[in-house]
């Protein structure tokens, strides 16, 4: 494939917790995005889907649904924390609700500017729960980023 610039990319991580976790339990997920030393990473967005884990419980599956009122056992199994570090740094400086992400109708959040990685720094996606209930069933926590590669201007 011949390279193009900007080159689209999408680099997604599952998070799975089981039944019980509870507060301070979290899950990171390295990504290596085999860019070349002259290139570049943008990331743009990030999009939150929690997943019933069909495997480990009652075998339904299927995407979480959360109520418009805000409380009830499906929404404390939302509460978590999406942590990005690019290198040593975590971009942005503050985590984000995920359980916010999540509710919206496209699952997804922008950032009002791109998160950079360089060649050879660490992406890592780190998911933490942030509330002291503990999980009603098992999930998987599906988190995307959306970006694109560019080539570095010298």
């Amino acid at each position: 494939m011949a390279n193009q610039y900007p080159q689209p990319e999408v680099y997604t991580t599952r998070h799975p917790f089981a039944s019980g976790a509870s507060f301070g339990t979290s899950d990171t997920q390295t990504l290596y995005t085999n860019i070349a030393h002259n290139e570049q990473v943008l990331v743009y967005g990030v999009m939150v889907n929690f997943i019933e884990n069909s495997t480990a419980s009652n075998g339904i599956g299927g995407i979480i649904t959360l109520a418009a009122t805000g409380s009830g056992s499906t929404e404390e199994d939302a509460r978590f924390s999406v942590i990005i570090n690019s290198g040593a740094n975590t971009v942005p400086t503050n985590s984000f609700d995920a359980q916010f992400i999540h509710r919206k109708s496209d699952k997804m959040m922008t950032f009002p500017c791109p998160i950079l990685i360089s060649h050879r720094d660490v992406l890592q996606v780190t998911l933490e729960r942030t509330t002291t209930t503990a999980l009603s069933k098992a999930i998987i926590c599906k988190v995307t980023l959306i970006g694109e590669i560019i080539k570095k201007e010298v």
